[in-house]
């Protein structure tokens, strides 16, 4: 898919995806929000409000796996509102917030479990909390280096933020370009995961940035 996809794009946008980031913060800026935290977009789509998200992030920041509590958090209060709560409410929300259409699919068989706390913090939850760690394999991160950043006890945009720093030091490879640390990789290793509308969204911040600061941020004209 993300071949595909990045075939589709013009030269101009193919120029701009080729260059390299310039920077951790600027990586970080364009990215990271992007791909770190799921659930936020899922909460979203179920009609959770920005103050309430917050809300949610805040009471779980000391918690050992805040993610994944936050999720939890999320699902709970949801289910308490009674008001169109249903399998088709929540299949719609992921496949929308969390731009995962097969997984999505893969819960259409699951109607009759998909609302039971159980299901949800089994298979529900550590499929949406983050997508930070399967960025970092479409990357060609190992799973052993992911694995060393995950068991960190930072917060979670932190692990992202490692896992970004970790791709952004590899050393160009003149023979695989595909290791190389370009947007064009970047933008692949979203549309593989299924996360066209972060890739798209990537592409647009990379061309405001450069037309705000006016600056050579190494995204040609």
């Amino acid at each position: 898919m993300s071949q595909a996809v990045a075939m589709d794009v013009d030269n101009k946008d193919i120029n701009i995806l080729e260059t390299k980031p310039t920077s951790l913060k600027q990586l970080k800026k364009v990215v990271a929000f992007r791909i770190a935290f799921r659930w936020r977009d899922i909460g979203v789509q179920l009609q959770f409000t920005a103050d309430q998200l917050d809300a949610i992030d805040r009471n779980q920041s000391t918690r050992q796996h805040p993610v994944e509590e936050c999720c939890k958090d999320m699902f709970s209060l949801w289910k308490r509102k009674g008001k169109n709560v249903t399998p088709k409410k929540l299949i719609g929300a992921i496949e929308e917030g969390a731009e995962n259409a097969n997984f999505a699919a893969d819960l259409e068989n699951e109607k009759d479990d998909i609302l039971s706390t159980d299901y949800l913090e089994r298979t529900v939850t550590p499929r949406i909390a983050t997508k930070w760690y399967d960025v970092g394999l479409e990357l060609d991160i190992t799973d052993h280096e992911l694995d060393g950043i995950k068991h960190l006890t930072d917060p979670c945009g932190e692990k992202c933020r490692s896992m970004l720093q970790k791709w952004l030091q590899r050393k160009d490879d003149p023979k695989n370009k595909r290791l190389n640390p370009t947007w064009q990789n970047m933008y692949n290793a979203m549309c593989a995961l299924e996360m066209i509308k972060a890739a798209e969204d990537m592409k647009d911040e990379l061309k405001r940035v450069e037309d705000e600061t006016d600056t050579d941020c190494q995204v040609p004209n």
